[in-house]
């Protein structure tokens, strides 16, 4: 690469001392106020979680219920409906 004319007056640009004048005002950043919103869906959300925490995982009417027929002798289930309810049907 060939440079021709003033070589100082491109490694001048490069040289010099460029002064920075103070600045006056500074830009302060304002504290502000974050804010959060939660959404209708968000608030039914919570409310449905909330209620499902106090139903219990295992139905224990039905347990007892089936618990007895069982040691009376009265629990008969056919292999269809078994394979019925396998099956999805």
């Amino acid at each position: 690469m060939r440079i021709t004319g003033s070589v100082s007056g491109v490694t001048g640009v490069y040289t010099n001392d460029k002064k920075v004048s103070r600045v006056d005002s500074s830009n302060k950043v304002s504290l502000g106020r974050d804010d959060v919103k939660i959404s209708n869906v968000g608030k039914d959300f919570t409310t449905v979680m909330n209620a499902l925490k106090n139903v219990p995982d295992v139905r224990m009417d039905k347990v007892n219920e089936l618990s007895a027929k069982i040691e009376k002798g009265e629990y008969n289930v056919s292999g269809y409906d078994i394979a019925a309810k396998m099956l999805g049907e």
